[in-house]
């Protein structure tokens, strides 16, 4: 091939081209070589450019590889190197050459300019090195969450221990403790708040599904005169002792929603506790339930310190607080409200504030569709004392054991009890009950998931009524129960009507079959 038809191609700029000699020297380039190293062709004609020159120094033992290939084959393999520009700047490369021979011993070079291709190169290794941290963080954040649920799992478990024994003593005096309208009043605030206490408790230990706003209500029909007046009472001491007043204006008709009870008495009594917080001694709060159409009304009015108009619209934001002094009198943690509305908007209603400034008090409405009157329901049956049936409670906690077996010796039961697993196995095998209650986290290193293996492994020769009574109460604790031979898993605290009417459930069937299944 003739040196014009070479520079005729070099000439047509196809891509980054050279005429080169074995001592490095380039004789010819094509514009886009040129301007790919910031050369101009007055640079090239001078003889200011070399090929040796242009190539990163560290990269230098790559053109002595290639001229040793080319001098023996003809060609070499394609390998990339660095170019230094001009200024300095480097720019990565493909570099192949063609040996043409001849007098010169001239060498067509090929170059391709790869900074698209490491640009690309780096974006998908900085990519994947980004991949590989969101996997480190997300099995970090995998783990934290796993550690916080053990722990909201135990916690949870601790606080529920002391409310089955408030409860079921508050049973036992409701059947057999002093009478009078005022003590069966406060028997009912007991139970009520033990009620409200449990299912917030329940909230704790799924505290991811709150956060995606994947609260389970418990639906059913429920009267709004008796609730707001049951929280107006629940919380008139502890307003009365702050020095302020309070008044109630009910409907004369009765206003039914469908919903969730304990949580719209939880909406309540936090708007009731808010108008506390920022109302000032010899201050007034007003509560008012009314109907408007189709909507249930209840507003809560306070004449206190009053929202600033900035903060109106962020109000009902998680850990919003008007401003407070040092000691926090207001206390809290500024979750109370975005709570109230986040259950209100699960119900399908709405919640609104207003308030005309500082030191202007403050109005709070909830809006929650109306429902249908309910037809008339029968109270669930109880068990009799002519019922009596054998009973074993396996139970650590000794409030909790002897206010239960209390409970169901005053429904005519035959009770006995245990506070360990090797305990409650052997009395089991004494006493042939023909209900066991069991504690899951017993003592010992003996579990209530032991106890009830043991026992059905004992097969036909027993098989009572299983019952998990525990602290435990998320879908896998109930799965590991019915796996270890439960028949049924209850979280404390259970509520003693409806435990009896598991225990008579199951009376009516066991009465139907043959044999009561008790040790032979």
């Amino acid at each position: 091939m003739g040196a014009p038809i070479l520079h005729q191609i070099i000439a047509s700029d196809a891509m980054g081209m050279l005429l080169g000699d074995p001592s490095g020297r380039i004789l010819d380039a094509s514009d886009s070589f040129l301007a790919l190293v910031g050369y101009t062709r007055e640079d090239l004609e001078q003889g200011h450019i070399n090929d040796g020159a242009l190539t990163a120094p560290e990269h230098g033992h790559k053109d002595r590889e290639a001229a040793v290939e080319l001098r023996r084959t003809g060609r070499h393999h394609p390998f990339e190197k660095d170019l230094v520009r001009k200024d300095g700047t480097r720019v990565p490369v493909l570099v192949s050459t063609s040996y043409l021979g001849g007098p010169e011993q001239l060498c067509l070079r090929f170059i391709h300019n790869l900074t698209e291709r490491r640009r690309s190169d780096e974006a998908q290794r900085r990519s994947a090195e980004l991949e590989a941290e969101r996997a480190m963080l997300i099995a970090e954040l995998r783990e934290a969450d796993q550690r916080k649920d053990e722990l909201l799992t135990m916690l949870a478990h601790e606080l529920r221990n002391p409310l089955g024994p408030i409860r079921n003593a508050t049973q036992a005096l409701r059947q057999s403790g002093p009478k009078g309208e005022l003590v069966e009043r406060l028997r009912d605030v007991i139970d009520r708040q033990t009620t409200h206490m449990a299912r917030l408790i329940d909230d704790l230990l799924d505290v991811s599904r709150i956060t995606r706003g994947k609260i389970m209500l418990q639906r059913d029909l429920v009267e709004l005169n008796e609730l707001v007046k049951n929280i107006v009472y629940d919380y008139r001491n502890e307003l009365e002792s702050s020095q302020i007043e309070i008044s109630l204006s009910l409907p004369d008709e009765s206003l039914w929603i469908h919903g969730d009870g304990t949580r719209i008495a939880q909406c309540a009594g936090n708007l009731l506790i808010n108008a506390q917080k920022f109302s000032k001694k010899g201050g007034r709060i007003h509560i008012e339930l009314r109907a408007d159409g189709e909507m249930s009304v209840l507003s809560v009015e306070d004449d206190g310190m009053g929202i600033e108009p900035e903060l109106l619209d962020r109000v009902f934001l998680p850990f919003t607080q008007a401003t407070q002094n040092l000691d926090r009198s207001g206390g809290g943690l500024g979750m109370g409200l975005a709570l109230v509305k986040g259950l209100i908007e699960l119900h399908g209603g709405t919640v609104h504030a207003e308030s005309k400034g500082r030191n202007q008090g403050a109005i709070f409405t909830l809006r929650l569709p109306r429902a249908p009157a309910p037809t008339r329901r029968e109270e669930p049956p109880l068990i009799s004392p002519a019922e009596k049936r054998r009973i074993v409670i396996i139970e650590d906690n000794a409030d909790a054991a002897e206010s239960l077996s209390l409970l169901l010796s005053m429904g005519g039961h035959d009770v006995s009890t245990a506070a360990t697993g090797p305990d409650g196995i052997d009395l089991v095998r004494i006493e042939r009950p023909d209900v066991v209650i069991c504690d899951i986290g017993l003592p010992g290193g003996v579990t209530g998931y032991d106890v009830a293996r043991a026992i059905r492994a004992w097969g036909k020769k027993c098989t009572p009524y299983l019952i998990a009574l525990t602290g435990y109460g998320r879908d896998e604790d109930r799965k590991r129960a019915a796996d270890a031979g439960f028949d049924v898993h209850l979280t404390k605290p259970i509520a003693p009507s409806a435990l009896e009417l598991l225990i008579a459930e199951w009376t009516t069937k066991i009465d139907k079959q043959p044999e009561s299944g008790r040790l032979g």
